[in-house]
């Protein structure tokens, strides 16, 4: 049974994506994988990135003309058999509209705002130095971004959680500094966060990625109401000397 937000969601993702149903080509690697699994690719400098969806549903065959058989071993045998060096990299997609998110009460003597003007770019950046390089690019979160919310402790920037609008899907990136982690901040900055953004757009849909290993992200995307969309596996293979884009 498909649910309102699922039916939305995949929809949005798929046109922000371009995904059509198709079988993409795929420059440099044997047309077999396309025409068995469909996939979603990016050819970069010097290598390209395939993206292959496995749905956690229905929906997705129903409302996108995917695969519901994509069979991850088998694309990991022929990235083998093809001598393809890769890094993997499986992760959820979960989605939260007005109607789903679980806001939980921010307590009184919780600091948290959307930032703005220079002295909180100056905060900002001072947080980003505690977080290694991995940390900030999985990140993504910027000033430059359509919304961003901060905790304050004592005057100091702990942690920031912001939304990137890709189509009509605002997707959404944390960050807390090391020494405050595992003390609820992410879940109060992104609960503000979405509450300003449903404010400003009641039909907003939502968009949280996070690793499948990390346990502690995988449980606060559930208990904020998101619902789980997708698992990507990704493959980065290298193309030495093929920096066509």
């Amino acid at each position: 049974m498909i649910t309102p937000l699922q039916e939305k969601f995949y929809k949005e993702y798929c046109a922000y994506k371009g995904y059509d149903g198709s079988s993409p080509v795929i420059a440099g690697i044997d047309k077999e994988l396309s025409i068995r699994y469909p996939v979603l690719v990016k050819k970069g400098c010097g290598h390209l990135i395939i993206t292959v969806v496995r749905e956690l549903t229905m929906a997705v065959d129903e409302l996108c003309a995917m695969s519901v058989d994509t069979d991850l071993d088998s694309i990991m045998s022929f990235l083998f058999d093809e001598g393809i060096s890769y890094e993997k990299d499986i992760s959820y997609i979960g989605a939260l509209d007005k109607e789903s998110f679980a806001a939980s009460k921010i307590p009184e003597n919780i600091e948290v705002r959307l930032l703005s003007g220079f002295g909180d770019r100056r905060a900002l950046s001072k947080l980003q130095k505690t977080l290694t390089m991995t940390e900030r690019m999985l990140a993504q979160v910027s000033m430059k971004d359509e919304m961003i919310a901060g905790v304050f402790v004592s005057g100091e920037l702990v942690c920031a959680a912001s939304t990137i609008k890709q189509g009509n899907i605002h997707d959404i990136g944390v960050m807390t500094a090391p020494s405050y982690r595992k003390m609820g901040y992410a879940r109060h900055a992104i609960t503000f966060l979405m509450q300003k953004l449903f404010e400003k757009d009641e039909n907003a849909i939502a968009q949280y990625r996070c690793d499948k290993s990390n346990e502690g992200s995988v449980s606060l995307m559930n208990s904020l109401g998101f619902e789980p969309m997708l698992e990507l596996f990704g493959a980065i293979m290298d193309f030495s000397g093929d920096n066509d884009a």
